[in-house]
């Protein structure tokens, strides 16, 4: 008798066998793993993000460094004319005591600021220093509201604010009523100002008859980065002229006019005592600080600035990248490892480091091109070796440098870059959308003739 054997039965999948021709056949679970490593992408570029900052923050402790060294940003305050006064006895021994704050009724300022570039490693600071023309005039008679109080008219002083009296050049000497005098340093109080100069006024305002007072100084000032003025007079008349041909006008108050060309600027402010909460006279605390106003030395290329900006659409390029890949994968039955999709992503994170630390020294705008160059080769070469396809390759290094330039032309615009950029991301879209149909997605049809068949 001849024995037959049965048939020897095939030996089913292992699990991980069964999973992984479920990644590689599956629509679904692709997407799922292109989504869970684009979240994963977030990691590297928080981590760039980080960089910039700190970056950044270098930048303004360099600026910081050099402002102690030189001298900060100033703010020019006054003048203001004080007289302390006593008002009466409370007791046998103490006096009610303050000081009277008299602000002129004309303050006028002519100021060139002068710049000059400083640096502190590799950052590039701006500093200046100025030639202020000051000139004024105070009207007594908006004492008469207060002339119950009796005052201490022999040590009546005059005080101008200087936010960082070390930028102070020069002996400074004012003219009042056609006498000169040195100033001295410090303020008999600071009801008004934080810092400044100050000179003792001889003027005799016992009588009656209280003259007018008159005068003008010229202040040597350097400081870094921004020049303020603050308002004090009943009519403030400020004009500031300077060769920086990127200045930042800031403050409580804009210039009534102002031009700006490439060799500098020129920028007026008028402000009238109605623009400011502060009386022509007063006693006590008031500061005027609040409401100063002027202009600062803005650096155009802040290329930290824009590489923030850049790394805002870090997301969308890589997941457009990996879509691209996706598309590519399922159309073109081209088998693309979750490892790959990582390793690319990397380099698309590597572009911004690449871009911040060229930027220090090239410049943003060429830094850019280089890095941006940089990756795309890495990239194709990539590509080029790993699937073998040059069709391939072109496709995706052609659409890569799409989305740099397409980056790139939002980085430098300002007012339209949110049209452009929503009108981009709608064409992009429809892009995918159409894409999408040649897909079969979990294996059923989307053709129209399908749809149309009969039951």
């Amino acid at each position: 008798m001849t024995e037959h054997n049965p048939p020897l039965r095939p030996t089913p999948p292992s699990f991980f066998e069964r999973a992984n021709t479920l990644v590689k056949e599956s629509v679904t679970i692709k997407l799922i793993v292109i989504g869970f490593l684009t979240l994963i992408m977030l990691i590297p570029i928080g981590m760039v993000e980080s960089l910039i900052h700190e970056r950044t923050y270098r930048q303004n402790d360099a600026k910081h460094e050099i402002g102690k060294s030189w001298a900060q940003s100033q703010s020019i305050g006054g003048p203001v004319i004080n007289i302390p006064y006593h008002d009466h006895y409370i007791d046998s021994d103490t006096k009610s005591r303050g000081t009277m704050h008299l602000l002129p009724d004309d303050f006028s300022v002519s100021a060139v600021i002068n710049p000059e570039i400083r640096y502190r490693g590799i950052f590039e600071i701006p500093v200046y220093q100025s030639v202020s023309e000051v000139s004024f005039y105070f009207n007594p008679e908006h004492l008469k509201e207060y002339s119950d109080r009796k005052y201490d008219w022999d040590k009546m002083t005059l005080s101008f604010g200087v936010s960082d009296p070390r930028g102070i050049t020069e002996e400074t000497m004012i003219e009042i009523n056609g006498s000169k005098t040195e100033f001295q340093p410090g303020l008999p109080d600071h009801d008004v100002f934080d810092a400044g100069i100050y000179i003792p006024l001889t003027t005799n305002w016992t009588d009656s008859t209280k003259s007018s007072i008159t005068g003008s100084t010229t202040l040597n000032l350097r400081g870094t980065g921004s020049m303020f003025f603050e308002p004090a007079g009943k009519s403030t008349n400020i004009d500031v002229k300077s060769s920086w041909a990127n200045p930042s006008f800031v403050g409580s108050f804009l210039p009534n006019s102002r031009e700006v060309t490439k060799d500098g600027f020129d920028a007026d402010w008028s402000v009238l005592q109605y623009n400011r909460s502060v009386p022509q006279v007063f006693s006590g605390r008031n500061l005027l600080s609040s409401y100063q106003f002027g202009v600062d030395l803005f650096t155009p290329v802040n290329h930290y600035q824009k590489s923030e900006r850049s790394i805002k659409y870090a997301v969308m390029l890589i997941a457009l990248t990996f879509i691209l890949f996706f598309f590519s994968q399922a159309i073109n039955k081209i088998r693309i490892h979750p490892f790959q999709y990582f390793l690319v992503g990397l380099a698309l994170c590597l572009f911004y480091t690449l871009l911040l630390s060229l930027s220090e020294h090239l410049g943003f705008n060429v830094a850019y091109g280089i890095a941006a160059s940089m990756i795309l080769t890495m990239i194709s070469l990539y590509i080029r070796q790993v699937f073998g396809s040059l069709k391939f390759t072109l496709i995706t290094s052609g659409v890569l440098a799409g989305l740099y330039i397409y980056i790139y032309t939002l980085l430098q615009m300002q007012d339209y870059a949110l049209l452009i950029g929503s009108l981009g991301l709608f064409i992009i879209l429809g892009l995918i959308m159409w894409l999408s149909l040649k897909i079969q997605w979990g294996g059923a049809s989307t053709s129209k003739t399908e749809i149309d068949q009969p039951s």
